[in-house]
C-alpha cells in the first residue's frame, strides 16, 4: 500500500505542480489593472481624437457647403456686378477712346494751324516779294515808258516832226 499511497502523493503532487504552473502562466498572461486602465486610456484616447477628425471632416463638410453656397451667392451677386462693371469699363474705354480723339483732332488741328501758319507765313513773304516785285515792275513800266517816249521822240525828230517834238516836249 505504500506504493499506492506514493503514488497518489504523486499524482497530487503533479497535479499541484501543474494547477502551479497554470496560476503563474495566467499571472503572467492576464492583463494587470493598472496597465489595462492606461492601455484602455490610450485606446480612449486615440477613438477620442479619431471621433475629433470625424466631426472636423463632418463640419468641414459642413463649412464646405457653406463656403459654397457663400461662393455661388457671390458669383451670382458678383455676375451682374461684373457684367455692369465690364459695361462701364467698355463706356470708360469709349469715352477714353473719344477724348483721345479729341485730343487727336485737337492736335492734328494744332498741326494743321501751324501748317496753316506757315503757309500763311509763305503767302506772306511771297507776297511781299510779289508786292515788292509789284513795285519794281511798276518802276520798270515807268522806265520803260520813258525810254519809249524818248525813242518816239528821237525818231519823230529825226524823220522831221520837229514840230510834234516841241509841242510834246511842253506839254510835259
Amino acid at each position: 500500500m505504500q506504493t499506492d499511497e506514493l503514488d497518489v502523493l504523486f499524482r497530487l503532487a503533479f497535479v499541484v505542480l501543474c494547477l502551479g504552473v497554470l496560476i503563474c502562466v495566467y499571472n503572467i498572461t492576464r492583463p494587470r489593472g493598472i496597465y489595462n486602465a492606461f492601455v484602455n486610456g490610450e485606446e480612449a484616447e486615440l477613438d477620442l481624437t479619431e471621433a475629433e477628425i470625424r466631426a472636423d471632416e463632418i463640419s468641414g463638410a459642413f463649412n464646405n457647403e457653406k463656403k459654397g453656397k457663400q461662393k455661388h451667392n457671390k458669383a451670382k451677386f458678383g455676375r451682374p456686378r461684373g457684367i455692369s462693371n465690364a459695361f462701364n469699363n467698355a463706356e470708360g474705354a469709349r469715352q477714353d477712346m473719344t477724348e483721345a480723339e479729341v485730343r487727336f483732332e485737337q492736335i492734328t488741328s494744332a498741326f494743321n494751324n501751324d501748317k496753316n501758319g506757315i503757309q500763311n507765313h509763305r503767302r506772306a513773304r511771297i507776297g511781299r516779294g510779289e508786292s515788292s516785285r509789284a513795285a519794281n515792275s511798276e518802276t520798270v513800266n515807268q522806265e520803260v515808258l520813258q525810254i519809249k517816249n524818248v525813242l518816239a521822240k528821237l525818231i519823230a525828230y529825226l524823220f522831221g516832226e520837229k514840230n510834234q517834238f516841241n509841242n510834246k516836249d511842253k506839254s510835259n
